[in-house]
Order: C-alpha cells, then sequence, then structure tokens
C-alpha cells in the first residue's frame, strides 16, 4: 500500500510539473528561459447560475455575483475597464432564458462595462467581439450548436481575451 501511494503522488507531481510547463506565457527548459505565445484564459461554468438549491434551501444564485466577479476577473487579467459581451445563445429552445438576464444584470451590478446581444441562428461573427475583454456565452440547457460562434470564441481566446462558457449542458 505505502509503495503505491509514493507512486501515485510522483505521477501526481509530474501532472503537476506539466501543467506548470504548459502555462502560457514562459516556460523554463533545461535552465532556458523560452518566450510562448500569450493566449486568452478560459473559464466554463457548467451550472444553471439562477437555479435554486435542492430542498428549497440556498443555491447557486446566492453566490452568483461572487461567482461571476471572480471568473470575468480572471478570465479577463484583471484589466481596469473591462469590456464584457453576454451573449444568449439561440439553442437554448426556451429552457431558463432568464438565467442569461440574470448573469448580465449582475454583471452591470458589479461595475462591469457589459452587454447583451441575443445569437442569430447562423452564429456570432468574429467581427462583432471584437473591442470586448471578455466573452461569455450563456446556455443554461443546451450545448452551443453554431460553429462560427465556437470559431470566434477560439479567435477571442487566441488574440488573448477571455472566454466564459456557462450552462448546465454546455460542454
Amino acid at each position: 500500500m505505502k509503495s503505491n501511494i509514493g507512486k501515485l503522488l510522483v505521477k501526481a507531481t509530474l501532472v503537476f510539473a506539466l501543467l506548470l510547463l504548459s502555462v502560457p506565457g514562459s516556460m523554463v527548459v533545461a535552465d532556458e528561459t523560452v518566450m510562448c505565445e500569450d493566449f486568452g484564459r478560459t473559464v466554463t461554468i457548467l451550472l444553471t447560475l439562477s437555479e435554486p438549491g435542492e430542498g428549497g434551501g440556498p443555491g447557486p444564485v446566492d453566490y452568483m455575483a461572487t461567482l461571476l466577479d471572480n471568473s470575468v476577473s480572471w478570465a479577463g487579467k484583471n484589466i481596469p475597464d473591462m469590456k464584457v459581451l453576454v451573449i444568449r445563445d439561440d439553442n437554448h429552445s426556451g429552457e431558463w432564458t432568464w438565467d442569461t438576464d440574470n448573469i448580465y444584470n449582475t454583471l452591470l451590478g458589479l461595475g462591469y462595462d457589459t452587454t447583451l446581444v441575443d445569437e442569430s441562428g447562423s452564429g456570432v461573427p468574429y467581427a462583432a467581439l471584437e473591442g470586448y475583454d471578455v466573452v461569455l456565452l450563456s446556455n443554461p440547457g443546451y450545448q452551443l450548436d453554431d460553429l462560427l460562434t465556437a470559431a470566434s470564441l477560439h479567435q477571442v481566446y487566441h488574440n488573448g481575451g477571455g472566454v466564459i462558457l456557462q450552462g448546465d449542458d454546455i460542454s
């Protein structure tokens, strides 16, 4: 049993070291610093933020503001006067559509310069996302369905912007 724990710790340490080396920015290889391209940051929130807790108790709505503030701050690299775009995915099938409105209103209440748009049936082109530091795609009940939007979010990330995907079935 003792040797298995030791092997597990070694594996965990190696995985952690590999994760550290994969962080964009810079990394050390054989005592030599190598600069890497600085990509953006992504956050995935796998829950509906407006859904009350089970049994009538406190639910995610009680900590929605903290979760959103932490996510936007981190994804946007804590830059001052951050501009945030919230996109309501069109593939919501009418389920939990007010969750996106609650997210938008919460971000406004936190002081973020926030814009809310509805995704068109063909998706959101990258040009519509330019100028925003963080883009949050909200679809509380279903997965992302438009390739154009997915490609645009990917471009935001590769250009150094923050991307947040939110919804209990978004993955």
